[in-house]
């Protein structure tokens, strides 16, 4: 499936799946890469008494690191580029430092916009209606609309580097025009995580041999239901890597498209006399065209003389050379006229003329080193203007 082109929401779903069974090894190594890295950093920092404030900090920061590098990885896998984790790894560092900051920013915009939403509800609601459901009700649709214009600024910082102002105004750019499609995707998303979990937490309450809301002790249970359990939650790992593929999968088809929309605005030819003068290259970038009124305002620049020096030790064959390629004067006298090489015109008379002279010259080049003469090479001409 080509992410670079246009697909529709249900493609791109199954293609998520897809896409964590071919990432699957890759994934393994990087969940055992995050735990013992994480294990030797708590290790080290208990080693060196490192004060709570820091653990916190860490606590908050290593996951957030940890976040980008997914993100990276499912994209790589996404778009077959063929990096490494040693390489995920060391380009997640600055974008993490802008994954804070997009969350500071967040976090202070949520803060505002709560204040001022209540003083709004508070002035606007009739007194008679629930102040609790007014708030939820605006709320939840507020907060839907901001998440789906929002929502992709996270995985521009990850995925295309951006700084957290530019994520965030990007991510608003690339969700134009596509509102209730992605309002289709996060439906799909809910409703197959609601369903996912209905379905395994009512076989599970049906096939315990205790019931799962009392008590669960899985001591009581024996191997086979272990390994039961551990498949399952492989597979439930699997699923909520699925749906965020699946999320990662819908920025990048929208990023794709909107490159697509920007080269094509781009290499739309323009009108008037603007059009004649600039070309576009594949890339969008401008080349400017030399018109024919430009031309008569630049120094002609022409061939006044074409010359052949012939590398050879004969005498005889080089005088030849150099008379047939002496350029004629009145080309030399006339620079006006059209430029061009001589023309050599090989007749009949010509080419025995020049097998005589061949010959003699073998003739002369056997005797002087004993040398045959098939066993010479061919005798270089250096061509110059």
């Amino acid at each position: 499936m080509d992410i670079r082109q246009p697909c529709n929401i249900f493609s791109l779903f199954i293609e998520s799946f897809k896409l964590i069974n071919r990432s699957c090894g890759a994934l393994i190594v990087f969940l055992l890469s995050a735990v013992i890295s994480l294990v030797a950093i708590y290790a080290a920092l208990w080693w060196l008494h490192a004060s709570i404030y820091i653990v916190v900090i860490v606590s908050i920061v290593y996951p957030i690191f940890l976040n980008v590098a997914c993100i990276r990885l499912i994209g790589s896998k996404a778009e077959s580029d063929g990096t490494s984790l040693s390489d995920l790894f060391a380009a997640s560092a600055l974008p993490t430092v802008f994954m804070i900051i997009l969350h500071l920013i967040y976090a202070l915009v949520a803060l505002i916009g709560m204040l001022l939403f209540q003083r709004v509800i508070f002035s606007v609601v009739h007194p008679s209606f629930p102040m609790f459901i007014s708030l939820l009700v605006v709320g939840f649709i507020l907060g839907i609309f901001l998440f789906i214009k929002l929502g992709f600024a996270p995985l521009a910082i990850a995925l295309r580097g951006q700084g957290p102002l530019r994520a965030i105004m990007y991510s608003w750019q690339v969700t134009r025009g596509y509102f209730f499609h992605i309002l289709a995707a996060i439906f799909l998303i809910t409703v197959f995580s609601l369903l996912f979990l209905t379905v395994t937490r009512y076989g599970l309450y049906k096939l315990l041999p205790f019931p799962l809301h009392s008590h669960f002790d899985i001591i009581q249970l024996s191997w086979s239901w272990r390994l039961g359990l551990i498949l399952l939650g492989i597979v439930t790992a699997g699923v909520h890597l699925s749906l965020f593929a699946y999320w990662i999968l819908i920025f990048l088809n929208l990023d794709y498209n909107e490159r697509n929309a920007d080269e094509f605005r781009a290499t739309v030819p323009a009108t008037g006399d603007e059009a004649e003068d600039t070309l576009l290259s594949p890339t969008g970038e401008g080349l400017d065209v030399v018109r024919g009124e430009k031309i008569e305002q630049q120094i002609p620049v022409q061939v006044l003389k074409a010359s052949v020096v012939p590398q050879t030790n004969d005498e005889s064959l080089a005088q030849h050379l150099t008379e047939v390629y002496q350029p004629q004067q009145e080309e030399v006298a006339n620079p006006t006229e059209e430029d061009r090489l001589p023309t050599i015109l090989f007749d009949d008379e010509f080419a025995k003329q020049m097998e005589q002279r061949r010959a003699q010259w073998e003739q002369e080049k056997k005797k002087a080193n004993g040398k045959k003469p098939e066993d010479d090479d061919h005798t270089p001409i250096k061509m110059s203007k």
